[in-house]
């Protein structure tokens, strides 16, 4: 009997413990299966907000000047009265930085503002964002014309009232009407629309194509600041192993 009972208690054990190894076993699959999910969803996202960023908004060798260095709603009462009192970029720094690069770079300058513009049918868009840029951002930004044309560098250093306006923007002033050639007024300030860019789709439920192109020097960056000064400096380097972070 003693026999009998050793031999059925090891069974038990043995049973018990192939029980535990086998949980222990899912354990770990699962475990690893969810770190597999995990990762795959973070690169899935860092791909699309990478490829976002370089294909409609700016690329990864890109880099920006601004006045403040920092977020005006996050920071603190003596860090705001801190940026207010440094000086506005202007059009010197522009062409003092261009001088200075030592790398492969194009750059140019960058304001922006929101607004309304109506056609000369009498057909308005509210809310649109303007922006006043030299004729290098359209590459700078990756901003590419469907219809029409850009601006030329002449263009914007003369200040010259003409525009580029987003795919939606154009839709809704014109419909079924060719944009081109046609006239919108800009705060009441009379442009010619040139050419229409490319339906750039959303970025985080905020439309890209809402949008409006105006040369620097012209009445829509006199809308936006003082003249002669400017919001952000854009520079893109040839590759993004020459944009070092410091």
């Amino acid at each position: 009997m003693r026999i009998l009972e050793g031999v059925r208690l090891a069974t038990e054990q043995m049973r018990s413990q192939k029980l535990k190894s086998f949980f222990s076993l899912l354990g770990v699959i699962v475990g690893v299966m969810f770190l597999i999910v995990v990762v795959s969803i973070v690169e899935g996202m860092d791909r699309y907000v990478r490829g976002t960023f370089s294909e409609r908004l700016i690329g990864v060798n890109t880099v920006t000047v601004l006045r403040n260095p920092g977020d005006e709603i996050a920071a603190s009462p003596e860090q705001r009265r801190a940026w207010a009192r440094a000086p506005r970029l202007t059009f010197d720094d522009l062409d003092l930085l261009r001088e200075r690069v030592t790398y492969p770079a194009i750059a140019g300058a960058e304001s922006d503002t929101r607004g309304e513009i109506e056609s000369e049918f009498g057909r308005k868009v509210e809310n649109v964002t303007i922006h006043a840029v030299s004729a290098e951002i359209f590459e700078i930004r990756n901003l590419e014309v469907a219809r029409g044309r850009a601006f030329s560098r002449q263009e914007a250093e003369q200040g010259a009232p003409v525009v580029v306006l987003g795919q939606s923007t154009a839709d809704v002033l014109f419909e079924a009407i060719d944009p081109i050639d046609k006239r919108v007024r800009i705060r009441g300030f009379p442009h010619q629309v040139i050419g229409v860019l490319a339906e750039r789709g959303s970025f985080l439920g905020i439309s890209l194509d809402n949008t409006a192109y105006a040369p620097t020097h012209s009445q829509v960056q006199r809308m936006i600041g003082p003249p002669g000064t400017i919001e952000r400096i854009q520079f893109k380097a040839e590759t993004p192993e020459l944009v070092v972070p410091i």
